[in-house]
């Protein structure tokens, strides 16, 4: 083998390690930026997301009386964040607790907490539902 087929066959294994790597990584990646900003971009989403990070998990009925929204509303805003990794969830006989993520990117933590801290007008106020 000549030195310049050896050097394409290192250079060749080099590259499909780091692109081994590098896809390694994005898997290890539960959220995307494009994913949280889209995310964050509705009100109620926001809302969601920010009630449920102040008071931990909470249930739809609880989420229904702090926005004041129908449960289909609730229900279909919640998918998303459900579907992009952000929430978990935990279904007890009818009812289903939202909580987010434990597995969360650090940068996403602390995107949701600044926000939180930032904007304290945005966590609506969660009443006594008491439906579950």
């Amino acid at each position: 083998m000549n030195e310049d087929a050896l050097l394409k066959e290192v250079m060749s294994k080099e590259v499909l390690e780091k692109e081994a790597l590098v896809k390694e990584v994005m898997e290890k990646e539960i959220i995307t930026p494009n994913t949280l900003f889209r995310c964050l971009a509705d009100n109620t989403r926001l809302q969601l997301l920010l009630l449920i990070q102040a008071k931990g998990e909470l249930c739809v009925c609880d989420l229904m009386a702090a926005l004041d929204i129908s449960q289909p509303k609730v229900s279909r805003h919640l998918q998303p964040l459900r579907e992009s990794g952000l929430l978990l969830t935990r279904k007890t006989s009818q009812w289903v607790h939202y909580r987010l993520n434990p597995e969360l990117d650090d940068w996403v933590k602390t995107v949701l907490e600044q926000t939180a801290v930032a904007n304290p007008q945005l966590i609506p106020t969660l009443p006594q539902a008491g439906c579950c």
